[in-house]
C-alpha cells in the first residue's frame, strides 16, 4: 500500500502506510496497531472522490 500511494501522489497515505507496516513488523500492542490503522483508514476515506463518499458507485445508467 505504501508504495502504490506514493506512486499516486498520495504521500501522506504512504507515510502512514509505512508507520503501519512497521508496527505490524515490531509487533507493538493491539491499541498501537489499531490507531495506525484507523489513521490510514481515514486518510484512504479522504481521498476518495466525492461521489464515493456519497455512496454512489460512479456507473452509469444503461
Amino acid at each position: 500500500m505504501k508504495g502504490t500511494s506514493g506512486c499516486d501522489g498520495f504521500e501522506i497515505i504512504s507515510v502512514a502506510a509505512e508507520e503501519l507496516e512497521e508496527a505490524l513488523r515490531t509487533h507493538p500492542s493491539i491499541e498501537q496497531i489499531r490507531e495506525k490503522l484507523v489513521n490510514v483508514l481515514k486518510l484512504c476515506l479522504a481521498a476518495r472522490p466525492a461521489t464515493l463518499a456519497e455512496g454512489k458507485t460512479g456507473n452509469k445508467p444503461k
